[in-house]
């Protein structure tokens, strides 16, 4: 442009000659100062009721999950996943998804004063919430990871169970830590609370867009919808899909309702374990006892056949060969039968005790009934 002579000052004389030929910009002379107005920015409610639905099915999708994994949480797929600590990935992906509503609060829904717990509400939830849903799953993936690099060639060692205490642990000690760092930033500095970083595509988005309100609300609020509903269907959509398609829920519901259903893995191995032994051993003990009995009634028999036996061969002994009765009044009966031959002298010679063995006899050469003795009676036979 040209510079033109609107007017003349003289200085020695403090006089001002004023041409009139200046033309102003607007409706007067430029300000010599900046002037400030307060001016509130609202949030377009069009974008904050889309993203607040997205949020919402986000949390219905949270609860369905949750319901689902507590319900078939008895069932052999889902307790090797640690259904607790999906139980509280779901839960901190809900606190996630609720900080999503109080970061679209603006003065529009509540009073200016009531800004401060707004933010602490929405710094508490969304911390909490990312507590729960990824250190969780930072925690499984870190003890997973030390079980199998472990250096140590040990069968028994790699074979080590992962005990769930364990985990439960580190997520309080991540908890807590998360806790203690809020409770600090809310007693110290309340009132000035800085945006969250949520990963480092929306920083610097969001760094760039701090003037436009709708535009840093849509990056923030879209990577928490987002980031949520990844993990959800990540981790529950899957298992979903198997015990439905497959039926595994089915069965193994038939066969805790039978087993007395355990509430952990191994303590249900060993109830079926136990009770397969069990019904082993009354096969066993049933089949030794039909056995037992078996035996008894063959013995039994046994004895009746010999009893029958012998009685059999008594009678027929009795019909076959009756006895000899020798009368012991007569001595005769005594001597040899006939055709047996007599005794000589010089195959058994006659000791001389037995020289007056004579005075035996009587003198009718007859054997008297007083004088007979067996015993004497059986060396006159040799």
């Amino acid at each position: 442009g040209s510079y033109k002579k609107i007017g003349y000052y003289d200085s020695t004389k403090g006089n001002l000659s004023w041409y009139g030929n200046d033309k102003w910009i607007g409706s007067g002379p430029p300000a010599d100062q900046t002037v400030v107005i307060e001016e509130f920015r609202y949030l377009s409610q069009k974008l904050f009721v889309s993203v607040s639905v997205f949020a919402g099915l986000g949390i219905l999708l949270g609860i369905v999950c949750l319901t689902f994994n507590i319900y078939n949480s008895n069932v052999r797929y889902i307790q090797n996943s640690q259904p607790y600590l999906n139980n509280m990935t779901a839960v901190g992906c809900m606190m996630a998804l609720a900080a999503v509503f109080p970061l679209g609060i603006d003065g529009l829904h509540v009073h200016r004063r009531q800004f401060p717990v707004v933010c602490q509400f929405r710094l508490w939830l969304l911390g909490l919430g990312f507590s729960l849903a990824y250190g969780s799953m930072f925690t499984k993936i870190w003890w997973v990871h030390t079980v199998f690099t472990k250096k140590d060639e040990k069968k028994d060692k790699r074979k080590q169970h992962l005990e769930p205490w364990k985990l439960y642990t580190t997520v309080g000690i991540l908890l807590g830590i998360d806790v203690l760092s809020l409770m600090i930033w809310q007693i110290v500095d309340p009132l000035h609370i800085t945006v969250e970083v949520l990963c480092m595509i929306t920083a610097p988005v969001t760094m760039i867009l701090s003037s436009q309100q709708d535009a840093s609300f849509a990056f923030a609020s879209l990577a928490i919808v987002f980031s949520v509903y990844i993990t959800l269907v990540v981790l529950f959509i899957p298992k979903m899909r198997r015990l439905i398609t497959r039926g595994e829920w089915q069965s193994d519901a038939q066969e805790t309702m039978k087993t007395g259903s355990s509430t952990n893995n191994n303590d249900e191995e060993k109830s079926r374990q136990l009770e397969r032994e069990n019904k082993e051993l009354q096969k066993i003990i049933q089949e030794k006892e039909e056995r037992v009995s078996e035996l008894r009634n063959q013995l039994s028999e046994r004895q009746a056949l010999r009893s029958r036996r012998r009685a059999s061969t008594i009678t027929n002994q009795n019909h076959s060969s009756p006895h000899l009765t020798i009368p012991q009044s007569d001595p005769r009966s005594l001597a040899p039968p006939p055709g047996y031959p007599a005794p000589t002298s010089d195959l058994h010679p006659v000791p001389p005790s037995f020289a007056k063995s004579s005075s035996l006899y009587q003198p009718d050469s007859k054997i008297s009934r007083n004088n007979c003795h067996t015993s004497r009676l059986q060396l006159l036979y040799k």
